[in-house]
């Protein structure tokens, strides 16, 4: 006997090939594309069950017994309108966190540079500009820009004191990194 949907709700008892352990439960469900039958067992009221996945490959169909009526699906629980909006709010969360992610990782840059630049970005907002690393100090006036092959010679801005600074946080970490 082959596991099938029209299972589901239905007590059964079976054998594993190869053991022949002897497992009993109710058919939770069946997936016919992984061929997987999954057995609730153990249940205590309606709340608390333990669940069983099989491989239908592994279940010695000659030892298939099965009992009662089969039933219809539980129904699934609502979900407050309060629990929505948070779950929609932590994607949203989730997703732009990824988004910022990426936008922090430099195209056609070495390893060495993507090193530097995550340095940087501890302790400064950097941002990448083709293969020249920004870092930003809240006006274009004090912008600083990090040419390859990003070294203190090829630290560019307006304002001196904020070179200065990139220069010697630029030297710390390119000395960290053995550079």
């Amino acid at each position: 006997m082959e596991a099938s949907g029209d299972w589901c709700g239905r007590e059964v008892e079976l054998k594993m090939k190869g053991g022949g352990e002897v497992i009993r439960g109710e058919v939770f469900t069946y997936d016919k594309g992984t061929d997987t039958l999954v057995l609730k067992e153990n249940c205590v009221g309606q709340q608390i069950a333990s669940y069983r996945m099989l491989k239908g490959s592994r279940i010695d169909a000659s030892s298939v017994k099965l009992s009662g009526v089969a039933k219809a699906p539980e129904p699934v629980p609502s979900v407050s309108e309060a629990t929505i909006a948070r779950m929609r709010e932590r994607e949203a969360n989730s997703v732009a966190k990824e988004l910022a992610k990426g936008k922090n990782i430099g195209e056609n840059v070495t390893r060495e540079a993507q090193l530097i630049f995550n340095a940087l970005s501890k302790t400064m907002t950097c941002r990448w500009a083709a293969q020249d690393i920004l870092v930003d100090f809240g006006t274009p006036q004090e912008g600083v820009r990090i040419q390859p092959p990003y070294d203190g010679g090829k630290v560019q801005g307006q304002n001196e004191e904020c070179i200065t600074r990139v220069k010697k946080v630029l030297e710390g970490e390119r000395s960290k990194l053995g550079m």
